[in-house]
């Protein structure tokens, strides 16, 4: 009996070793399916393993499976060690995504030419990587019913309206600034200021200057931001020509025809906000609406120090 018994100790040994190699060949086999790299025995050689133990082996292995050997084979599995990768073998890596390429701040113009005069500089811009002013800048008034937009580039004044995902274009309206382009920084410069404004009070009848027409409203230029730079002069005024249809240029003041004030009226009121965007820059608009990302603080004061920078290398060259 002790013979017997001792030659079935050692073919359940030899058995159990046989499943280990069998596990541990399978195992290999599944790394180098998911890997794509020969580490370790591939299928060929699971293969051959599985061929040499037999029939007979198989089928004793799997008798001792369904008993206490299953336990053991499947403690066994917890401890196999993937082999390590010999170094005349390359494992290909996971592919990943190339870093994105980011561009300096000073360099959003993107290959499109810029001039002295600030024409042209904003026609490649990354709006979402303007930079961000190092002030609080203004907010407009959340309870205001529209908002105003003056495109200097194309001497026009939009009039929106907020809807949920963008603001509607309701009026457009032909004007004229003062002849000096960028912003304005000292009185009587015929400069037509740049940033966000609010409607202060209106003026009309005999207490406005015939040369301004019919109507004005009055901005709050200059603005917290526009004093903490230092800048000089008052009374930028939204205004009627006093020519009728026709329109002029300014001393600073944003100026729609006389026809045309008065159509404002039904836009505006006390708190109004005004984005008066920087000379270059034309806002998109697509299909009558504007995108809510561009009309705002960040944006209008995010081109201001975009061009200033811009300017400003382009002088010290």
């Amino acid at each position: 009996m002790s013979g017997s018994a001792g030659w079935g100790d050692s073919l359940r040994r030899a058995l159990y070793a046989g499943k280990i190699r069998l596990q541990v060949a399978r195992s290999n086999s599944e790394v180098e399916r998911a890997f794509g790299a020969a580490v370790g025995p591939g299928p060929a050689q699971y293969g051959m393993a599985v061929g040499a133990m037999g029939a007979v082996t198989l089928l004793a292995m799997m008798f001792l499976m369904s008993g206490s050997g299953g336990t053991e084979v499947r403690e066994a599995q917890a401890t196999i060690v993937r082999p390590s990768t010999p170094a005349n073998r390359v494992v290909a890596a996971p592919m990943i995504p190339p870093a994105s390429t980011v561009q300096e701040p000073d360099d959003l113009l993107i290959r499109t030419p810029a001039s002295p005069d600030g024409k042209g500089l904003f026609a490649a811009v990354d709006l979402n990587r303007l930079p961000r002013p190092a002030y609080v800048v203004p907010q407009p008034d959340p309870s205001a019913l529209h908002t105003l937009v003056v495109d200097k580039s194309r001497k026009e004044l939009l009039v929106l309206e907020e809807t949920r995902e963008n603001f509607r274009v309701v009026e457009r309206f032909p004007i004229s600034i003062g002849p000096k382009p960028g912003d304005k920084f000292t009185e009587g410069d015929l400069a037509t200021p740049e940033g966000l404004y609010q409607v202060l009070s209106t003026k009309e009848g005999p207490d406005l200057p015939g040369k301004y027409g019919p109507r004005a409203y009055v901005l709050n230029y200059p603005n917290r931001i526009d004093r903490a730079a230092g800048k000089s002069g008052y009374g930028i005024w939204i205004h009627g020509s006093g020519l009728g249809l026709a329109t002029e240029d300014t001393e600073g003041c944003v100026e729609v025809n006389d026809e045309n004030i008065m159509k404002l009226g039904s836009y505006i009121a006390t708190g109004t906000p005004v984005y008066i965007f920087p000379d270059g820059f034309e806002t998109p608009v697509e299909n009558g609406v504007i995108q809510k990302s561009l009309v705002r603080p960040e944006t209008v004061y995010g081109l201001k120090e975009y061009r200033n920078a811009t300017l400003a290398r382009l002088e010290a060259r």
